[in-house]
């Protein structure tokens, strides 16, 4: 009787094992459209970067515009453009981002944890280890991308925008921000719950043998 106990628990307990694997190749996949959609986005952020490749830089010819504006030589429409390129201080103080800051550390502090999991523990077979050595990395350039995107949209003559334009372009990095965060505490939650399973099934079959004598 209590053999037929035994492998029934054990049968329920490795069913249970290959569901949650099941489960976190499911979450992947799922999860690999996403991805794909959100590498659209990043691409779409770069190109904001590669205006500080095409000549919106303002050239340092040691041209005295004080000067120049007084005898008149610096017409308004150059002015214009100049006060594009300095951005508004309490710009840099919207909360979006502040907020962009704040994703970006978690973000490299939560895949900082991810990868010393993989690294101290054999609760994860093969393939989930590789997948996260993979991700890990791939995810913290997305965000380093992200970074660089709203420093060049806070950073005097980078970029020629409104103090309108600059609103809009740093709420929509942030809201691409947001979405890598959510990405990485899904991915986290995912990680550690099965670690945890597998740890309680490890354990609870190790009592299972104990109670049956078994090595």
């Amino acid at each position: 009787m209590k053999m037929k106990m035994l492998i029934v628990v054990v049968l329920m307990l490795v069913l249970q094992r290959n569901a949650q694997a099941q489960l976190f190749k499911e979450w992947f996949r799922q999860k690999k459209t996403q991805k794909e959609y959100l590498l659209k986005q990043i691409a779409e952020l770069k190109i904001y970067l590669s205006y500080l490749q095409k000549g919106y830089k303002i050239v340092e010819s040691g041209i005295n515009t004080v000067r120049e504006i007084k005898n008149g030589e610096f017409s308004l429409h150059d002015l214009y453009y100049s006060s594009l390129k300095r951005v508004n201080p309490e710009i840099r103080k919207l909360p979006q981002a502040v907020s962009i800051v704040e994703n970006t550390q978690y973000i490299f502090s939560a895949t900082n944890d991810l990868i010393k999991v993989v690294e101290s523990t054999a609760l994860l077979n093969e393939a989930q280890s590789n997948l996260l050595n993979i991700a890990c990395p791939a995810i913290r350039r997305d965000a380093e991308q992200v970074t660089d995107a709203l420093l060049a949209v806070l950073t005097d003559r980078s970029l020629e925008l409104t103090d309108d334009e600059r609103i809009a372009r740093i709420q929509q990095i942030y809201d691409y921000s947001l979405q890598q965060t959510v990405f990485v505490k899904e991915l986290c939650s995912s990680v550690y719950s099965l670690t945890w399973a597998s740890e309680m099934d490890s354990r609870e079959i190790q009592k299972i043998k104990s109670f049956y004598g078994l090595k």
